[in-house]
């Protein structure tokens, strides 16, 4: 099966106090908790309590799904992969990462597009861009591999990459297959990685990053009757944010924002938005286990505790992020 990263078309338009964005495409990348019971499995979002039928699980969910359980029903695992939404909920077509449990819903990875990791010896390197950060435990170094080269061969993505230590300057390169790996907690991957540096070769897995800005690039607005304005946000997977206010004035008149928002390392959401104007608002919001977004910053237009609820299907990242990804 091909995977596609579908376009997103984000366009703000207000009818009738709703926003009305189009997506096109049918695959989404989702994280969450699987659940089996009777022979029947049910999928929810690491931020929802709702769960959703599984019609047609795939083979390696079922498998993998008896091994982390050891046959036993009714225990939650934590799943990743590539789905579709469905008039019954999120159905997982390719799962890219299955063992774990709740707690794995905390990873966030932020800050890279893919992390390799292995341990004998325990390394990790996080991809960006435009290097990529290899850390060593055992030899308590950090290593930045930068002017990266790029190479697909089948099912083989090739990053190298180079680094200057001293007079020296050390060559690496990071590959990652399409082949299933098991990490040290029996956690099943969709890929596997190695790593050639000085000689040595570093075996491991491999997973995406940037999880955080998955769990939260979407749309939020007020709940129905409850605020006497009306709020609509939008996280957008890149990090650009934007900000709509209905007052409803007489006028119809609309107060739109635009600017930036990023995941804090305590968890909160922040964004910092920019009027027409050149009015600046720094909003700081702890995210809800729910999934809504709750106003901490004591703000003269909006008040403390402001709710936004998520509204719509979830964002990802756009098609033109540099990373080619397998």
């Amino acid at each position: 099966m091909r995977i596609r990263v579908s376009t997103l078309i984000l366009a703000l338009a207000l009818t009738g106090c709703q926003l009305k964005p189009e997506i096109e495409g049918e695959l989404f990348y989702q994280r969450g908790l699987v659940t089996e019971e009777g022979g029947e499995f049910s999928f929810r979002l690491c931020r929802d309590r709702q769960w959703y039928s599984q019609e047609a699980p795939p083979r390696v969910l079922t498998e993998q799904y008896a091994e982390a359980t050891q046959n036993r029903e009714g225990l939650a695992v934590y799943v990743e992969g590539w789905g579709v939404h469905s008039p019954v909920g999120w159905q997982l077509l390719q799962p890219r990462v299955i063992g774990g449990d709740l707690n794995s819903c905390r990873e966030h990875i932020e800050g890279a597009a893919l992390r390799a990791f292995g341990v004998s010896p325990n390394w990790v390197a996080d991809l960006s861009d435009t290097k990529f950060v290899l850390r060593e435990a055992e030899r308590l170094r950090t290593l930045g591999f930068t002017d990266l080269q790029f190479i697909r061969d089948g099912n083989t993505w090739r990053w190298r990459g180079d680094v200057k230590r001293g007079r020296n300057t050390l060559n690496a390169e990071l590959m990652v297959f399409k082949r299933p790996c098991f990490d040290t907690a029996d956690t099943w991957y969709f890929l596997t990685a190695e790593l050639y540096l000085e000689g040595q070769l570093f075996r491991g897995c491999a997973r995406y990053g940037d999880l955080g800005r998955l769990d939260l690039a979407s749309r939020y607005s007020t709940p129905p009757d409850t605020y006497l304005r009306d709020l609509y946000l939008l996280l957008r997977a890149d990090g650009r944010a934007r900000l709509l206010i209905d007052n409803h004035t007489e006028d119809q008149s609309l107060d739109v924002r635009t600017g930036h928002w990023r995941r804090m390392s305590s968890g909160r959401l922040l964004v910092e938005t920019e009027g027409d104007g050149g009015n600046e608002d720094t909003l700081l919001w702890s995210v809800e286990q729910d999934g809504s977004i709750r106003l901490l910053t004591d703000d003269p237009n909006f008040g403390r505790g402001l709710q936004l609820v998520r509204s719509g299907v979830p964002l990802q990242w756009p098609q033109e992020r540099e990373v080619n990804l397998p």
